[in-house]
């Protein structure tokens, strides 16, 4: 299975327009939660293939740059041509700590076929959120 990557954007500010074989996470809202900060992620499956899997290595970094934790999310499972929402812990850090987030690697990348070779190349990253979402 080959997957198209989306273009990235111009210096304009716009943004890329996602193509029909990307996997769009969007860093929707960081919400706190007790003693830690809530993260809520929305997943758009623009492919035409159901994911069985889809773990993702995140680093989170303070607001100086220094790694505060790092995690594998599962957002499976994902359904093709649909919008999914998944929300997790950030492991007792503090909202107004996280500086941003990176998407490292995927951990886990799994369909009805079995296991994909480049799930990371097909994955595009944004943030409606003041914390930088980065691949």
């Amino acid at each position: 299975m080959a997957f198209a990557t989306a273009q990235a954007a111009e210096e304009t500010g716009a943004e890329a327009a996602p193509d029909s074989d990307t996997l769009m996470v969007e860093l929707n809202r960081l919400d706190p939660d007790e003693n830690t900060c809530k993260a809520s992620l929305v997943i758009s499956n623009q492919t035409e293939t159901g994911f069985e899997s889809l773990a993702l290595d995140l680093v989170i970094f303070d607001n100086d740059g220094i790694i505060a934790g790092r995690m594998a999310v599962e957002l499976a499972p994902l359904p093709s041509s649909k919008t999914s929402v998944r929300a997790f812990s950030l492991g007792g850090m503090d909202c107004d700590s996280v500086g941003r987030v990176l998407l490292n690697s995927v951990v886990s990348c799994k369909t009805g076929e079995g296991e994909q070779p480049d799930c990371l190349g097909m994955i595009r990253t944004a943030s409606r959120t003041d914390v930088p979402f980065i691949e």
